[in-house]
């Protein structure tokens, strides 16, 4: 059964990507030092570098 727009509990799709006081952290590249905030769902370890594509790390 489908449910149409404003029915139940939807996530908006932008909630995913919040920095969160909860996970505090940083994600960092170990080849460049490439760094930004770790985002809520999106492990740093699954996440390639945007400068030079090596996975990155999760810092705190």
């Amino acid at each position: 059964m489908f449910h149409s727009k404003g029915q139940g509990s939807v996530k908006k799709p932008s909630e995913k990507n919040i920095v969160s006081s909860k996970t505090k952290g940083m994600c960092e590249c170990p080849k460049c030092g490439y760094e930004y905030p770790h985002r809520v769902g999106s492990p740093c370890k699954r996440t390639p570098c945007p400068e030079c594509g090596t996975y990155m790390a999760r810092i705190n």
